[in-house]
């Protein structure tokens, strides 16, 4: 039995959406600044997670991503 699967079963969520819980809760070990301004309430979740996604991919800027504790928006260009 995974996590995904107690954080499905105690919240309700669906297994999908738990496994992105638990895959944020690991990343923002990483990003400490971004975690507290989550738990503060400052971004919602969809916002740390594409600061998480962003900090994996150019980890050359993870660390001003960990400092700033910003949103970072990501937009899907037309295409």
């Amino acid at each position: 039995r995974s996590t995904a699967d107690w954080v499905a079963e105690t919240t309700g969520a669906s297994w999908g959406e738990a496994e992105g819980r638990v895959e944020l809760a690991g990343a923002l070990h990483s990003l400490p600044d971004t975690a507290a301004a989550l738990v503060e309430g400052r971004i919602s979740s969809s916002a740390a997670a594409n600061t998480a996604v962003t900090a994996n991919a150019a980890p050359d800027n993870a660390n001003r991503y960990r400092r700033s504790g910003t949103t970072l928006y990501v937009f899907k260009l037309p295409g």
